[in-house]
């Protein structure tokens, strides 16, 4: 703290009462990296285990038809 004649001033740990280490940004970029290895390793499980279609069905861009066949 320095005084300089009727001010005071302070630094930004003496303001805020604490240190400042910076430890949020790596708690943070950690979490941020662990989340995204766990959901693309869920994303990748469930990929790996869903049921394959057959190759050999035809392949069409129309919706099947809702009515009864005749």
């Amino acid at each position: 703290m320095d005084r300089q004649g009727d001010e005071i001033h302070l630094t930004q740990e003496e303001a805020s009462g604490g240190s400042k280490p910076n430890i949020m940004r790596y708690v943070l970029g950690i979490s941020l990296v662990l989340a995204i290895v766990l959901l693309s390793i869920v994303w990748m499980t469930g990929a790996f285990q869903a049921p394959q279609g057959s190759h050999s069905a035809a392949i069409s861009n129309q919706a099947p038809s809702t009515q009864p066949a005749n």
